[in-house]
């Protein structure tokens, strides 16, 4: 086994590294296309389970990982930041064993609140698994509340094997949280633990990345910022699975984080016709995974096709930035319907007062009520469809 500790000698360094927290991390060590022009983005940390992407560097002479290049190594280090980048500075690094072989199962999580089967702990959580898969017990090692928040939701679970006193059971590797009645096609950007991106297209560089949220399986959608000095804009879309139609309730949900402090990472809806018309949106600038949520009603006349477009923000002059995604899911939650102006899920006579209030202009119309009121489709309320409305209403 080769290792090495690399020794910083100056005194401002050791200053440093005695004011600093020490990170330990561990993964396969490649070699980076340089995105910041300086030695905090010439080699990368593919990580293990539980440890994060990272950029890896030796300021006092980053050559000397070149011998550790796609090895497995354990890294002891420090943040720094470089002219444009931030990094982990090694101060030892050591080759280690290779990487355990994944199990993989999927099916509905549940804790175990029975007696246990095993008498050592190994059987806090089983799997009742899909077709195609066994039977799984999950252990947690006398921790729950890693799992506790996935019970009762279908998973796909990617674990390491191990054998305690009496039963076999599957330590915590990767969860994928599998939403059965999500619009979009592969928005966790893998499958059976391996990297996957169809169903998206991108403008700029993009590519899956092993750096993802808690439930977000082991990889995400890696992708470049808008340049206004190369490649712009930086987004990638995939088109719903089916057509939505007017006054359909749509949520959206996903994670994204940035590597650049205040150039936002965005997830849009919009109509794959009409990019540039904005549904629903939310964003995040920060470099921790932040989890973005929002709801929208249609409000359209016919069936749309509708896209989720994730957008990397932008930057200027030489500057460079990564926005990654994960976990995006799309799904119809309700159902508005024209004529229901106050939203109770129901059209009547207090419906009519509303109209009537916007037309004698006694109150401002918001865009849902003007879609609502609007029973003729000319873009306007007025008595038209009141008398429209009052047929709806006899009728019934």
């Amino acid at each position: 086994m080769k290792k090495v500790t690399l020794i910083v000698v100056s005194i401002i360094s050791i200053s440093a590294l005695l004011s600093q927290d020490r990170i330990t991390t561990r993964g396969i060590l490649h070699t980076a296309a340089s995105v910041c022009m300086d030695a905090c983005s010439m080699f990368y940390l593919e990580p293990d389970p539980g440890y994060n992407s990272d950029f890896i560097t030796y300021l006092p002479d980053p050559w000397i990982l070149m011998e550790y290049v796609d090895e497995h190594v354990e890294i002891t280090g420090e943040d720094v930041w470089c002219a444009e980048c931030g990094a982990i500075n090694v101060q030892t690094i050591e080759i280690i064993g290779d990487l355990p072989e994944f199990t993989i199962t999927s099916g509905i999580l549940y804790e175990n609140t029975e007696n246990s089967f095993c008498m050592d702990g190994c059987d806090e959580f089983g799997i009742d698994p899909d077709d195609g898969f066994d039977f799984q017990w999950i252990t947690t090692l006398s921790e729950p509340e890693i799992l506790l928040p996935f019970d009762g939701q279908h998973i796909e679970f990617i674990g390491d094997e191990i054998t305690c006193v009496e039963c076999t059971a599957l330590i915590l590797g990767f969860i994928n949280v599998l939403t059965d009645d999500n619009l979009l096609i592969n928005g966790s950007f893998e499958s059976q633990a391996e990297p996957l991106i169809t169903g998206w297209n991108y403008t700029c560089s993009g590519d899956t990345e092993t750096d993802a949220p808690m439930g977000g399986g082991a990889w995400s959608l890696m992708l470049e910022s808008g340049n206004t000095q190369g490649c712009f804009p930086g987004i990638a879309t995939s088109v719903l699975s089916v057509t939505s139609g007017p006054g359909d309730i749509l949520q959206v949900s996903g994670w994204a984080h940035q590597t650049y402090n205040y150039v936002g990472a965005w997830i849009k809806l919009t109509p794959v016709d009409s990019p540039e018309t904005i549904i629903g949106e939310g964003n995040s600038h920060y470099l921790d995974w932040t989890s973005i949520t929002f709801t929208d009603t249609l409000l359209v006349n016919e069936n749309t096709n509708l896209q989720i477009l994730l957008d990397a923000g932008m930057t200027g002059g030489s500057s460079v930035s990564w926005a990654y995604f994960d976990q995006i899911v799309v799904q119809k939650i309700g159902q508005m319907s024209k004529g229901d102006v106050n939203a109770d899920n129901s059209s009547d006579v207090l419906d009519i007062v509303i109209m009537v209030s916007i037309i004698l202009s006694i109150s401002d119309t918001t865009p849902y009520q003007l879609w609502a009121g609007d029973m003729n489709l000319d873009e306007i309320i007025d008595v038209l469809d009141v008398v429209q409305m009052v047929n709806v209403i006899v009728g019934q």
